[in-house]
């Protein structure tokens, strides 16, 4: 079972083709408009600056679709002192012939790096 999909009225040159929770709506708390969408397996991609950006207010948030597919940034402005989104933008990422998002659309925080045991001395 999935939940319903939208692409938010509020988003801003949204990909239509991404899945977004159809509760979001622009003015709504950070954290709620963050709990929907990470109910969907959505992931920060760098949680640090997020809890960053929530005290700070006035800046973006990005989050990565399951399996790489997408990303989602989301406008964070301060509202009575509280962090609410003024708007977001999904868009696909380009996937190469087995389905891993490309070289160039990977953030370098939101894969880990390889470990090759020949590297280790020993």
């Amino acid at each position: 079972m999935s939940a319903p999909a939208a692409v938010g009225t509020d988003a801003v040159t949204s990909d239509p083709e991404v899945p977004l929770p159809a509760a979001l709506k622009a003015g709504m708390g950070y954290r709620a408009f963050a709990h929907a969408v990470m109910e969907q397996g959505w992931q920060l991609v760098d949680p640090l600056a997020a809890d960053s950006c929530m005290a700070a207010g006035d800046c973006a948030i990005e989050f990565i679709a399951p399996g790489g597919s997408a990303r989602l940034q989301v406008q964070v402005g301060s509202q009575s002192g509280a962090a609410v989104v003024s708007g977001w933008r999904a868009q696909q990422v380009p996937l190469d012939r087995i389905g891993n998002p490309t070289a160039a659309a990977v953030d370098s925080k939101a894969a880990p790096a390889a470990s090759n045991a020949a590297d280790t001395p020993r």
